[in-house]
């Protein structure tokens, strides 16, 4: 038995294919392969890419008393991914403390649109929405 290995070029990779012959008697023969056809199917890790947004330009009167909160975003995906989710979530101490729950969108959309956050009664004070402080967490998982 003869062992042979054919090159092959596709999908910007080559490959080599090994072809088994065996000859008892006879001939020489010539052996042909018209195509290989290989496919893989595979899944990824979730990955997750986030943004924190600040600068909001809040000015509140020291002794005000935050009632509301609403954060709203307007987002999209440009590519139909069934397991893409989008989520939003404000954030005190500079983004290091969540501030209720986070709102998250599933399947996410692929034409802009708005989703909003409210939150009664978050348990703020107006320093925590100052400039340095107040920061909105956008995320994206897919």
């Amino acid at each position: 038995m003869k062992s042979y290995f054919l090159k092959l070029y596709q999908f910007n990779r080559w490959a080599n294919v090994r072809v088994l012959a065996t000859r008892n008697s006879g001939a020489s023969f010539a052996a042909a392969v018209d195509y290989v056809k290989v496919s893989a199917l595979y899944t990824t890790p979730q990955v997750t890419t986030a943004t924190l947004y600040g600068g909001f330009g809040f000015n509140l009167p020291a002794n005000a008393t935050i009632t509301n909160l609403s954060t709203e975003v307007k987002w999209f995906i440009s590519t139909p991914v069934a397991s893409a989710l989008l989520g939003v979530q404000p954030y005190t101490g500079a983004g290091s403390t969540p501030v209720g729950t986070e709102l998250t969108v599933s399947p996410a959309p692929t034409t802009a649109t708005v989703s909003t956050l409210v939150q009664a009664n978050p348990g703020l004070v107006p320093a925590d929405l100052n400039d340095a402080n107040f920061k909105v967490r956008v995320r994206v998982t897919r």
